[in-house]
């Protein structure tokens, strides 16, 4: 039920780790759902996850997952972008697009909160022996990390807002496609995009990753992806011949419930056509 407050995920600043539990409450959005109800992505709960962990394990994030994950599944190069500025090897420079002529993006550090939630870079090598180990848990192979159960827990829906869409396991998002299930995760920074999709009736995983002008955008692309290996989306129910007092109760203007509630992002949010969608008869 939190508030989604984009404007705390980054810093301009190097802030001192390990943070305090002050520094960690003072980040907590406030609530504007009943817990329970509405089904929201979150990236303070994703942040929180990781400070349970690092409290339950006495290891910082950023060991736990090289020493439990990253390493065990031969991932070398996968590391946490701490600082200021791209520091890794591995790490792709973004670039925009001033009037036709491309030229350097500045980074956007986050902040050691949100590390778990973004700031990891990867190869596409290390990628793709992630895509691998999620493909191999699908076939029931034995896992260095989870186990058979675990995994499925993970990419099952384990809430969702309503039984027609699609919902999220454990930091999964699950959904449904022309009958078969796709799973994955994926996210959006400025000057960077990336998406792992898994589709397992088909034992196929596809990484894709971008740095530089979103010119198609990271929804556009999970649906070119999608689209090419299952055709286009066939709604499993149809409403044809429905009557009209049937579809005036979906009559109406919608909003994301991943958007700002309060304070100057939520009027950022308002003005987006993207966070608006208007069902309207016809």
């Amino acid at each position: 039920g939190y508030d989604q407050r984009l404007g705390d995920v980054s810093t301009p600043v190097a802030i001192t780790t390990p943070l305090s539990g002050r520094q960690i409450e003072a980040l907590a959005p406030r609530h504007v759902r009943s817990p329970g109800g509405l089904v929201s992505y979150s990236n303070y709960s994703t942040g929180l996850l990781a400070t349970i962990v690092e409290d339950v394990s006495g290891l910082p994030i950023e060991q736990y997952e090289r020493e439990r994950i990253w390493e065990p599944l031969g991932m070398r190069t996968t590391q946490f972008q701490t600082g200021l500025t791209l520091s890794s090897d591995v790490a792709a420079a973004s670039y925009r697009d001033d009037d036709g002529s491309m030229s350097p993006a500045p980074f956007l550090p986050f902040h050691p909160y949100y590390w778990p939630v973004g700031a990891i870079s990867s190869s596409l090598e290390d990628m793709a022996r992630y895509a691998r180990f999620h493909l191999a848990a699908v076939r029931g192979e034995e896992s260095p990390i989870l186990s058979a159960a675990a995994h499925a827990q993970l990419r099952s829906v384990q809430h969702r807002s309503h039984p027609d869409v699609g919902g999220f396991g454990f930091q999964m998002m699950s959904f449904e496609w022309n009958g078969e299930v796709v799973f994955g995760h994926g996210g959006t920074w400025p000057g960077y995009e990336s998406m792992l999709l898994v589709f397992p009736a088909r034992d196929v995983a596809v990484f894709f990753s971008i740095a530089g002008p979103a010119r198609v955008g990271n929804l556009s692309a999970n649906i070119q992806v999608i689209e090419r290996l299952l055709g286009p989306y066939r709604p499993s129910r149809t409403y044809v011949g429905a009557s009209e007092e049937d579809l005036a109760q979906y009559q109406g203007a919608y909003r994301s419930t991943l958007r700002a509630y309060s304070g100057p992002e939520a009027l950022i949010n308002f003005l987006q056509p993207s966070q608006r969608i208007v069902v309207s008869e016809g």
